[in-house]
């Protein structure tokens, strides 16, 4: 999180945002809602995708990331609205409470499958270490894991952008 922001801004083509209007309105933004960030940049992709994004948890290597063909594509305003949404992933803290779901996700997955498995062998009076059944355990853990990592992602993200959705139209009405 503090290493591959600035590693990924060079392996993705990017580039700074140059001087003028857009950065002048997008910059300012960021300071009415409190929003550090080492840079706001250009994503090369060849007129391949529109899209916004951001890159880090701490400002010092946090960058907000706008596409070569949405600044293109898009007005002024709408590539406001698309940075007000980027802006409320960094306001409202979505990575590390997106990586904080997903931790408590993969240990929920595997202690589905492994505590049950483990008290139903201790009341059994089984030792499960070293058997095949205590392989199969634990392939079931990581299978539970990758299931419940799943879902959790699934609902979290889709809850955060519609969250991003709303402070971007709320930052956006005044």
């Amino acid at each position: 999180f503090v290493v591959t922001p600035p590693i990924m801004v060079r392996v993705w083509r990017t580039v700074s945002l140059g001087p003028g209007e857009l950065r002048a309105r997008l910059e300012a933004m960021c300071a009415r809602h409190g929003v550090r960030c080492r840079d706001i940049r250009v994503w090369r992709t060849d007129g391949a995708m529109l899209n916004g994004a951001v890159m880090g948890i701490f400002a010092p290597v946090r960058y907000i990331l706008l596409t070569d063909a949405l600044l293109e594509s898009l007005p002024g305003v709408q590539v406001e609205a698309v940075a007000a949404h980027e802006i409320a992933h960094i306001r409202r803290r979505h990575l590390p409470w997106l990586i904080g779901a997903m931790l408590a996700s993969l240990w929920a997955g595997a202690a589905l499958v492994t505590f049950p498995a483990e008290a139903i062998a201790a009341a059994l009076g089984v030792d499960l270490a070293g058997t095949a059944l205590d392989a199969a355990v634990r392939g079931g853990a990581v299978i539970a894991s990758i299931v419940c990592a799943g879902l959790v992602f699934g609902v979290v993200s889709r809850a955060f952008e519609r969250q991003a959705d709303a402070f971007a139209a709320q930052s956006l009405s005044g």
